[in-house]
């Protein structure tokens, strides 16, 4: 059948009118970082920013977006998106991403997919030879499908997404990525101690010999429990507690919290709770009063203050002993647990290892 004049220019319209009609948006993730799409037909598809910045620091893709009420899956990354982009250290992927292209991408430190299946990856030469260095994260049961495609299985480190299970804060969470010095960073997704009376989130923790932050809290993880009694955040690597996380701990009277930056909170994360005691640094006490959900917590209770004294001794290494003398190792005093006594005895990290100081476990 050949086609007259008017058949093959709608044949022709067919093919372009789409891509003439595609629309760009911008719509900041969860964490607030911009991320420009392109809307076509039922997709999106991320792009170049529109105003020249290059995306860096961490990127979290989400599954879909909403345009116009509609929830439209992210399916591809435009193959410019990433071009001379040195500053990206993190990058999620979402469930339904087919195509990523990753050329003149360098500096890049992890990738977590969250698709089972492995996307089309397109790398160049450079980017290539980096792959090694890159820990990709995939979904459980996906690892063997990655280690045998294409460029995927030019990463070294390919892990199925970990769940770390911790001792110290009897908290199971799950790895997201891990910083340019090689510690994971974890979310805190489910309370493994029943009856607890106290949270304890320390600076570090360790899994595989590897440093481990505790960066964020789930929305609603402790959410009326009704034994919590303490919170010590002694770490200034949160940055998130989630929404509803501490909501109806009718019990909860103690919170003390080291971090310079408020973690981000919402007006429901401490609802219900009515502290006796908040514990904060002197120096960030205006910022929490002007956080959301920490000033909603702070509205009935005068802020106590940190002794930054103190802080300041557990930034430095120590030789650490038991209370009977025994040599534990060395370390900063909040990597350290004493497993058999109330308090760990101290020294300076000299020669002589003579005992100066005494830490009680008890916390501040």
């Amino acid at each position: 059948m050949v086609m007259n004049r008017w058949q093959l220019v709608l044949f022709f319209l067919t093919l372009f009118i789409p891509e003439c009609f595609a629309k760009s948006v911008i719509i900041n993730n969860e964490d607030g970082v911009r991320i420009d799409y392109e809307i076509g037909g039922e997709s999106a598809k991320m792009i170049p920013r529109a105003n020249g910045e290059k995306y860096a620091g961490i990127v979290a893709i989400p599954d879909s977006v909403l345009v116009e009420g509609n929830s439209l899956p992210v399916t591809a990354i435009d193959e410019k998106t990433f071009d001379a982009t040195n500053g990206l250290q993190g990058l999620v992927l979402p469930k339904g991403i087919t195509t990523l292209n990753m050329t003149e991408c360098t500096g890049l430190i992890w990738v977590k997919s969250r698709s089972e299946r492995p996307p089309k990856l397109m790398v160049d030469d450079l980017l290539k030879y980096e792959l090694g260095n890159i820990l990709l994260i995939v979904p459980k049961g996906s690892k063997t499908k990655y280690a045998a495609e294409k460029n995927w299985k030019d990463f070294d480190m390919i892990w199925e997404t970990p769940f770390v299970e911790d001792s110290i804060t009897n908290l199971k969470c799950e790895v997201l990525g891990c910083t340019r010095g090689g510690a994971l960073r974890l979310q805190a997704v489910e309370d493994t101690e029943s009856n607890r009376t106290e949270l304890y989130i320390p600076a570090v923790i360790k899994y595989r010999e590897r440093d481990c932050w505790i960066v964020s809290l789930t929305d609603g993880l402790f959410a009326d429990n009704q034994t919590i009694e303490t919170v010590l955040l002694e770490t200034n690597n949160l940055v998130e507690l989630g929404s509803g996380t501490f909501a109806g701990c009718v019990n909860l009277k103690n919170v003390t919290c080291y971090a310079l930056t408020p973690p981000r909170a919402s007006s429901s994360t401490f609802s219900e709770v009515v502290p006796t005691s908040v514990i904060l640094r002197s120096s960030s006490e205006e910022l929490y009063q002007t956080a959301e959900g920490w000033k909603q917590l702070l509205e009935q209770i005068t802020i106590s203050p940190i002794d930054e004294t103190y802080m300041e001794d557990k930034e430095r290494v120590w030789i650490v002993y038991d209370t009977s003398g025994n040599f534990l190792g060395r370390g900063r005093i909040s990597d350290v647990i004493c497993k058999n006594g109330s308090y760990i005895l101290v020294s300076d990290n000299d020669n002589k290892g003579r005992i100066v100081r005494k830490y009680f476990l008890q916390r501040p």
